[in-house]
């Protein structure tokens, strides 16, 4: 309640029940409004602060809010002046609470308001003080610091321990992967070698099959003719199959010693760039790879769409061949370049031929390439490199139809010779070993016993 009356001049104009019940509706007004959430020490100042700051203003308010109600006090003015303004003021006083009349029936209403919006603020803060020092009672009792740190520590080790076992097993799991690529890797291994194996197995079948022929032929010729004398003619056919069936062997012997078709493959593709550039292989420009052997290089040139056809003296990779559908013709290398009409070939190759020939055959090769290749095509051929020692002293004889290693200096001088021209030396395959220690001793070192192991002489038409 207030402490000092609404109205202190006495006004028969002033309904005492209207003026409390238009100040009890204030009073409702201000209950109906929602309390303000309590102070809180996050807010920068604490909330007996905010109250002393409330009550100093509810404190001021209360000694000005009955505006208009009293004459101020005239302490200035003495005598008669005093005398004479004090009923004047009475006069303008009364005059004025015709219009400030209202103002202070709701300045004391809305400060009654705000007296009892107060005392419910301070109750409401009181409760919920009580409240959070229980609960910070409760709290202390029930956990301490050193618990939650127990506690913090004890889940710390237990995501630690997880991710160790998340770890080992990631580290299983990808040893498990590894372990199933070898398997898988293994598996296409064996599939490569079993599919290896049974193409080994048909190509002796059919030489089986192929020898058991000519041995028919051997008997029934003999047959004929026991039990008088063989004639010329039978003896060439005895003499013929009698060397087919030795040529059999070589096949098998390049099967072992020479490496897989696809590994040849591989070291024959140095040549497509210069094949291409003389336009050999387009249309018209047919390559003609002497001493074919097994159909490698046929067989790749086929795959890049190029046109080509092999000479092999060998019936037994003629054969072979042919069975891939590969284009070969059976015959001697210098009788069948001997048979080609001048400038009719875009190429002609020769891999790891020239050394099985005598040197008559060599230079005559030459000289039918330097004839039938078109203006601007390109011969290949391509022999061991005796430079390096290991080839020239012990690997070179590994084959026992080789009759002598060649030189690629003598080669380059007889090609040019025998009319080729533009002609170059290229060397491949050097051997695969451990870096030498660096210096000039060593780098002779290297190069004379692992150097290239082969090298081509190419050789051009004008």
């Amino acid at each position: 309640m207030l402490s000092e009356p609404l109205l202190q001049v006495d006004d028969e104009q002033i309904d005492p029940a209207a003026l409390r019940t238009r100040v009890q509706d204030v009073l409702n007004r201000a209950r109906a409004v929602p309390a303000s959430p309590p102070v809180t020490q996050g807010s920068g100042r604490s909330a007996g602060a905010a109250f002393q700051e409330v009550d100093r203003a509810l404190t001021q308010a209360a000694e000005h809010w009955a505006v208009g109600s009293q004459v101020p006090p005239m302490h200035k003015l003495r005598g008669v002046i005093r005398t004479l303004a004090t009923p004047a003021a009475k006069a303008l006083l009364r005059a004025a609470q015709l219009v400030t009349r209202d103002q202070r029936d709701f300045n004391g209403g809305v400060l009654q308001a705000l007296r009892q919006l107060r005392g419910v603020l301070a109750a409401q803060l009181d409760t919920l003080s009580s409240e959070l020092q229980g609960m910070r009672a409760s709290i202390g009792e029930s956990v301490t610091v050193d618990e939650l740190e127990r506690e913090r520590a004890a889940r710390e080790t237990g995501l630690a321990s997880l991710a160790a076992e998340n770890e080992a097993l990631r580290a299983l799991l990808e040893a498990q992967a590894r372990a199933l690529e070898e398997l898988r890797s293994e598996s296409r291994q064996s599939a490569a070698r079993l599919s290896e194996e049974q193409a080994r197995r048909a190509e002796v079948q059919r030489g089986l099959v192929l020898q058991e022929r000519r041995l028919t032929v051997l008997i029934e010729e003999a047959r004929r003719r026991l039990p008088g004398a063989l004639e010329p003619a039978q003896v060439e056919v005895m003499v013929t199959e009698g060397r087919k069936m030795r040529e059999s062997l070589y096949p098998a012997f390049e099967d072992a010693f020479r490496g897989s078709p696809a590994e040849i493959q591989g070291r024959l593709e140095a040549y497509l760039p210069v094949l291409r550039e003389a336009h050999a292989g387009e249309p018209n420009r047919t390559i003609v790879d002497l001493g074919s052997g097994r159909g490698e290089f046929l067989d790749l040139l086929a795959t890049h769409g190029l046109e080509a056809i092999g000479v092999e003296l060998n019936e037994e990779m003629v054969e072979r061949s042919r069975v891939r559908r590969l284009k070969v013709e059976s015959g001697d290398a210098v009788a069948y370049l001997r048979a080609l009409p001048d400038e009719s070939v875009g190429a002609v190759t020769a891999i790891h031929v020239i050394e099985h020939l005598p040197l008559e055959a060599i230079l005559s090769v030459f000289e039918e390439c330097a004839r039938v290749l078109k203006p601007g095509g390109v011969a290949i051929f391509e022999t061991p490199n005796p430079e390096n020692v290991l080839v020239g002293a012990c690997n070179f004889y590994i084959d026992p139809t080789h009759i002598r290693p060649l030189h690629p200096s003598s080669m380059r001088f007889l090609a040019e010779a025998r009319g080729l021209v533009r002609v170059r030396v290229e060397f491949f395959r050097p051997m695969q070993v451990p870096e030498l220690e660096a210096g000039p001793a060593f780098e002779w070192l290297r190069r004379t016993l692992l150097g290239p192991q082969d090298y081509a002489v190419i050789g051009h038409r004008a």
